[in-house]
């Protein structure tokens, strides 16, 4: 695949991230299927190593507070479901990966847009949170999507955190989860011809284009923000659905 493109995933990838906190692969997965001729299975793969990278930028430069004593009851299931999915990646059809895509897809066009009474406060309880821990860790290992999909809409409603300590808490979620998954299935990655230039490349497409969306994001306000990343959300989320469907 060409230069270019490669840069292109990068930085779509990233900017996406930076303004949502969420659903870099989503776009990054139907990218790889298309520009780098790789199999859904394959292409979930290779995005956890964009989005990990991604979300660890995105994270070094999101204001807020990652808030580690409300996040370790999901976040520790999450790494050994991502684990334990991860070894056992290499076996799910790709039939499987896809409709598991699709699904969630469609979840976090609902959770983008439900009203908050929806996530019930009894979730807070210890049983459910681990349970939304190992959902998302299987999640990520699985789909190659890093999990905050679901993590940003359980962070802010159901766990009551604000905008944006819920978005840097999901983004160092991500990072976590998504470097358990890639070395869970490292054999998988390393067989796929993807060399270190080309990820080299990707790299450097996420750090510009989160960068660019950091500086651009304070010339709006807060209220503008959230509209925005709402809307570009679901824009993004449509056409990774359509684009999956018609592949």
């Amino acid at each position: 695949m060409a230069l270019f493109a490669w840069i292109a995933i990068g930085f779509i990838t990233g900017s996406i991230l930076g303004l949502t906190g969420a659903g870099g692969a989503v776009i990054a997965i139907p990218l790889m299927i298309y520009y780098a001729h790789l199999s859904v299975t394959q292409a979930s793969s290779v995005s956890l190593i964009v989005v990990g990278i991604g979300a660890a930028l995105s994270w070094a430069q999101t204001k807020g507070t990652t808030r580690w004593a409300i996040i370790f009851p999901i976040l520790i299931p999450a790494v050994l479901s991502a684990s334990f999915f991860g070894l056992l990646k290499s076996r799910v059809p790709s039939s499987i990966v896809e409709a598991a895509l699709l699904l969630l897809i469609g979840y976090a066009v609902w959770a983008t847009w439900a009203p908050i009474r929806f996530f019930k406060q009894k979730y807070r309880s210890l049983p459910p949170l681990i349970g939304f821990g190992l959902g998302v860790g299987g999640v990520t290992a699985l789909t190659g999507l890093g999990g905050g999909l679901i993590l940003n809409p359980i962070y802010k409603s159901i766990l009551g955190m604000e905008e944006n300590d819920a978005k840097k808490s999901s983004l160092m979620s991500i990072t976590i989860t998504t470097t358990i998954a890639v070395l869970a299935q490292l054999r998988t990655v390393q067989h796929m011809g993807i060399t270190v230039y080309q990820l080299a490349v990707m790299i450097i497409g996420l750090f510009t284009s989160i960068g660019l969306v950091k500086t651009l994001s304070t010339l709006c306000s807060i209220s503008c923000h959230q509209v925005l990343k709402k809307i570009v959300f679901t824009i993004v989320l449509f056409i990774a659905f359509i684009t999956l469907l018609l592949k």
